[in-house]
């Protein structure tokens, strides 16, 4: 298990603050919880991943991993096919 600490909390919000930008696999999907957030100003965005809490920044994270995760195995299964 990892342990949480405020180091991995600023790394966890440092890639929080790319993919408010854009999502990984290009653009911004429809599906994404970033979807609304990312057609806000700059400012904004930056406002609010300044405000969330540890606990929230945790969890919107694995979230975000887990959309990775079923969007690779979708890549790897078209893929190997």
């Amino acid at each position: 298990m990892i342990d949480f600490n405020n180091e991995n909390i600023a790394h966890i919000k440092a890639m929080l603050a790319g993919l408010i930008m854009e999502c990984p696999s290009g653009g911004n999907p429809n599906e994404c919880q970033f979807y609304d957030r990312r057609k806000l100003p700059l400012q904004e965005r930056i406002r609010w991943l300044d405000s969330i809490l540890d606990d929230e920044c945790l969890r919107i994270y694995k979230l975000h991993c887990d959309c990775l995760s079923q969007k690779e195995n979708k890549k790897c299964a078209v893929t190997s096919s």
